[in-house]
Formats: structure tokens, C-alpha cells, sequence
């Protein structure tokens, strides 16, 4: 199944085994970051425009709720973070534009990074998110994306085929080790 539904399966999984845990999403998570992400779906923009913004709704994410719920211990959970801005915005400008903007910004590296595989997309591809939309040769062509950065930036590939939690299943004990 989808990353939005996987990472609120872990969530609730966390919860359930007496973790402090949060799911927020990027673009978004606060009013402001919200408001960018409004703005970026009704209105199409340049890559350069649209990195811009992302990573100005980023910051301040990071600031007003990751950063405060790390410090008190909590797990946060991310529907997309900067992996995702790597494929997506550093397709159009180059991954390492992508990577000296969020250093110059000092946004921080995940802790885990969990990349779901999938052999074909979801139907969320022709409906709903409008970055999802595309043809098969896009959506190929970013998964493809993806595994290389996974073997470049040490994220962790796992199958999202089968049901929610036979995909849940093989999330949860990549969570050993990682710190709150």
C-alpha cells in the first residue's frame, strides 16, 4: 500500500508500544507550510520557484514542530521529507543544487529513510496529488531515481507489495536502532 497510509500505520504502531510518536507531511505540518502547500497545487511553477518554496515550508516544519518534538523525545513520522525533493525537484535541477540548498539551510539528514517499491504505481498516479499524476514512463523513471539515491544515501529499499500489514511488517523492525 501507499507511503501516507504506511506511515500511519506506524504511528499507530508506536503509540501502541508506548512511543511518543507524531505524523506530520511536507509540504505542511504547520498553518504557514500548509498555506505553500495550497498555493504549489493550485499553481504550477518554475523548479526553481517551486524548490524555493518547498524548502521555505521546510524550515519552518522543522522548526515549529519536528525540532520541538525531537527535543522532547518523540518519534515523528514524516509523509515525505527531503528524499522525496531529491527526486522530485532535483530531477529538473540537479541532486547536488537540491543538497547545497538544504545544507546552506541546515535542514537535517532523516534518521531512517524508508523507500516503498512497488513493481506498479498506485492509483493515486491518475487521481488526487497532483506531483503523483504522470505517465508510467515518469513514474518508472522516479523509481528508478529512487533506488539509485537509496544506494547513494543509505535509505532503505522495502517492498510495498501485499497487503497494509504484510508491508507494515517489514517496516517495523527497521525502526531498531534509530534514536527518538
Amino acid at each position: 500500500m501507499g507511503k501516507s497510509t504506511q506511515a500511519r500505520l506506524l504511528v499507530e504502531w508506536l503509540e501502541r508500544s508506548g512511543e511518543r510518536a507524531r505524523l506530520s507531511r511536507e509540504p505542511g505540518g504547520d498553518a504557514f507550510a500548509e498555506s505553500i502547500r495550497d498555493l504549489l497545487l493550485a499553481t504550477r511553477v518554475d523548479p526553481r520557484t517551486e524548490l524555493l518554496c518547498f524548502e521555505a515550508a521546510r524550515v519552518r516544519h522543522l522548526e515549529t514542530v519536528v525540532n520541538p518534538l525531537l527535543a522532547k523525545g518523540w518519534w515523528v513520522v514524516l509523509d515525505r521529507f527531503s528524499p522525496s525533493t531529491l527526486v522530485y525537484q532535483g530531477e529538473a535541477l540537479g541532486v547536488e543544487t537540491v543538497l547545497e540548498l538544504e545544507r546552506l539551510l541546515s535542514i537535517p539528514l532523516p534518521g531512517l529513510t524508508v523507500v516503498l517499491e512497488r513493481s506498479s504505481p498506485l492509483v493515486a498516479m491518475e487521481v488526487g496529488d497532483p506531483y503523483e499524476r504522470g505517465d508510467l514512463e515518469l513514474w518508472t523513471r522516479r523509481m528508478v531515481h529512487y533506488r539509485e539515491l537509496a544506494g547513494e544515501l543509505g535509505w532503505v529499499t522495502v517492498s510495498g507489495e501485499g497487503g497494509e500489514e504484510e508491508v507494515a511488517g517489514r517496516i517495523r523492525p527497521l525502526l531498531r536502532g534509530v534514536a527518538t
